[in-house]
């Protein structure tokens, strides 16, 4: 039987409706990249990532590098089990470890659990195995030589989704057994795969790697159409990248705003159909050397962007969700046209600047209106009722 997550999908879906942008989802994760070699036993570092931590209201964490971990060397685990209990503090709830095999959980992670106290225990299995790479597997690559061949398994395509299959089964029945959660991070997959796995996957870490986060949704909503249509409900959540060659100059370009990347990436989830098997439940970021020092996250007792912000400093838009027409207010005397396209980038309308701009006819969704001047561009996001 599959970890229970029945209150949570109904407590989720009673909530939904009302979450605006200022509210914190209920998962906000990151993964800890250069956990070992970088931050274990520096004080410096872990005190670093530690006020990283709760300035972002991370509340969920997925640790890297624990392969490098002795766990037989008692300084390292007081380390890790000190660093544990410290995060717990300020307000993580779910720890995560991160293996490409269930080996590593039955013979590390399990045993360490099982030597400490329940707050400084891992929470979470975190299976990372990424069998839609071929280049991680073809030409007796990493992955074939280290764990298809010894374990029988073709070094192709097949061969890799069977070993996944395999261990994500085996992780899953460690998970029931020790009442952890069993978390799986997918990129590309097909029907008969998200089939095939998904009784055996409490939290799916589903990526949506895309240099502007307007369209991640779109980007997703194919293999998000995949999981809704199994038979296993499943907890999504979705998983942005600050790397360079995604989101970082995005994030830069919008305030560094953690919260606000997810509220585009929510409410086009949303606003796309009624979900009946995926229930989304926050957001993950990869990773923690590569987000911006000064991401933040507005939390919900501070001024934040509801859905009549202000979107540039001297310029702003209402109502929005729109009926019939939108109000745009502010320094407007550099804006020649409007051009409106909708989330897959089809021109809607393109036409001369009007502060009053009538929207009565577009269909429900969600739209990008392009204040458009001689050297100067203004995007913003409109909810068509």
């Amino acid at each position: 039987m599959k970890f229970n997550f029945l209150l949570l999908k109904i407590i989720f879906f009673t909530h939904l409706a009302s979450m605006s942008f200022a509210q914190l989802p209920e998962h906000r994760g990151m993964y800890v990249d250069g956990f070992v070699s970088q931050i274990l036993g520096n004080k410096q570092e872990t005190d670093k990532l530690l006020d990283f931590i709760e300035s972002n209201h991370f509340n969920a964490l997925t640790l890297y590098e624990l392969h490098l971990i002795d766990f037989e060397n008692v300084r390292q685990v007081r380390e890790l089990s000190r660093f544990i209990r410290n995060a717990r503090k300020i307000g993580v709830k779910s720890i995560g470890a991160a293996a490409e095999n269930a080996d590593f959980f039955l013979n590390k992670i399990i045993p360490y659990n099982q030597s400490q106290v329940s707050r400084a225990r891992f929470d979470v299995l975190n299976f990372e195995f990424e069998f839609w790479v071929p280049d991680l597997y073809q030409n007796g690559k990493y992955y074939c030589q280290s764990y298809l061949q010894p374990n029988g398994f073709s070094c192709d395509q097949n061969g890799a989704f069977q070993f996944y299959l395999q261990e994500i089964q085996n992780i899953h029945h460690l998970s029931q057994n020790n009442g952890l959660i069993t978390e799986a991070y997918l990129g590309w997959f097909s029907q008969e795969q998200a089939d095939s796995l998904l009784p055996y996957i409490d939290r799916l870490l589903l990526h949506a790697y895309v240099q502007n986060q307007e369209f991640a949704f779109e980007y997703s909503k194919e293999r998000l159409l995949f999981l809704e249509n199994t038979n296993e409900p499943i907890e999504l959540i979705g998983l942005f990248s600050s790397e360079d060659q995604f989101l970082k100059q995005w994030l830069n370009d919008n305030d560094n705003d953690l919260l606000y990347a997810y509220s585009i990436y929510h409410d086009d989830f949303i606003n796309f159909r009624n979900w009946n098997k995926v229930y989304e439940n926050g957001y993950q970021w990869f990773t923690y050397s590569v987000l911006p020092e000064d991401a933040k996250v507005i939390d919900t007792n501070d001024e934040t962007r509801d859905l009549e912000a202000t979107f540039a400093a001297n310029i702003s838009i209402g109502p929005n969700p729109a009926d019939d027409f939108v109000q745009l207010k502010g320094d407007l005397d550099w804006v020649k046209k409007v051009i409106i396209y909708d989330l897959n980038g089809e021109l809607i309308k393109n036409f001369n600047f009007s502060s009053k701009i009538f929207v009565k006819e577009l269909k429900k969704g969600i739209y990008l209106f392009r204040l458009i001047g001689e050297n100067q561009v203004q995007t913003f996001r409109l909810l068509k009722h």
